[in-house]
């Protein structure tokens, strides 16, 4: 589990890092190619993410039911603090117990599913999570923010990146 929290507490590094790069303005501005949502409410939906895993006390784990702060979705040194904290939570982990997914995946309300995972499992997950939300943010940023240079692995997943660079490679060769 140490290589997963190393990857996750990685990716929360550079997420913070990204987050220092952007104004105050930018971090809650109303983004068009992004439906109108903002940078704030991609961040805020990845750390209350890695919040309901991280502060999970039971044997039960449900995303649908996250708290949706707005204060982390438009104050960016909130943000900031918050992806600290979870560095320090996600490092401090030490066992991998079973938990179980709640989710509301169906037309009705009734239609709640559950299933076996672990917290590793999760975690994983959630650094899945978070590198799609870059992607996104990337997207937005490119856009609307375009003095701000991103790292060129920023929303991209470590296996895709070696993807690309093998592909560079062979393409030099040849």
């Amino acid at each position: 589990m140490k290589h997963l929290q190393d990857e996750t507490v990685h990716t929360l590094a550079q997420l913070r890092h990204f987050l220092t790069l952007v104004s105050d303005k930018d971090y809650k501005s109303e983004i068009p190619i992004l439906h109108h949502n903002s940078i704030g409410k991609h961040i805020r939906h990845i750390i209350e993410f890695y919040d309901s895993l991280l502060l999970c006390s039971g044997d039960s784990l449900n995303y649908d039911l996250r708290n949706r702060s707005l204060l982390l979705e438009n104050k960016r040194t909130t943000a900031l603090d918050r992806l600290d904290e979870l560095c320090k939570l996600i490092n401090s982990l030490h066992n991998d117990r079973v938990v179980y997914i709640e989710g509301d995946y169906g037309e009705s309300e009734t239609s709640i599913t559950c299933s076996p995972s672990s917290i590793s499992r999760e975690l994983a997950y959630n650094l899945e999570h978070s590198v799609h939300h870059m992607a996104i943010i990337r997207i937005g940023v490119e856009s609307f923010i375009p003095s701000v240079e991103l790292p060129a692995q920023f929303g991209i997943a470590r296996s895709t990146w070696r993807n690309l660079q093998k592909a560079r490679t062979a393409q030099k060769v040849s």
